[in-house]
């Protein structure tokens, strides 16, 4: 599919709304909460605590919060924006395929 172009200005949306925006979108995706969940359990020792876990958890937030906001600004150029555009099919077949090669290799791993 392909990525739309922004037709609002960003003096259009407050920073919170539009952060707002994008908190609910992908927690409404259970792909990701799936994929940090398996992740998360093959990582975690067997007798962890819950401060552990905690811990991981809160890691995870703050990477993904990161990543998220870098990624935000760097697409927000109308630059990095294009080139992205153009090459988004290679990025999704790539990183499809590592996370293709991440389950199979989690799968043969418990066997």
């Amino acid at each position: 599919m392909p990525l739309p172009t922004c037709t609002e200005s960003a003096d259009s949306s407050s920073i919170g709304s539009m952060f707002a925006k994008g908190f609910s979108t992908t927690m409404a995706n259970p792909k990701a909460a799936l994929y940090y969940a398996s992740a998360l359990s093959s990582a975690a020792p067997e007798n962890a605590s819950l401060l552990l876990l905690g811990l991981m958890v809160t890691a995870v937030v703050m990477i993904a919060a990161i990543w998220f906001s870098v990624v935000v600004l760097v697409l927000s150029t109308e630059r990095a924006g294009n080139a992205f555009r153009r090459c988004k099919i290679y990025f999704e077949s790539l990183f499809g395929v590592l996370l293709l090669a991440f389950g199979v290799r989690q799968m043969l791993s418990r066997s």
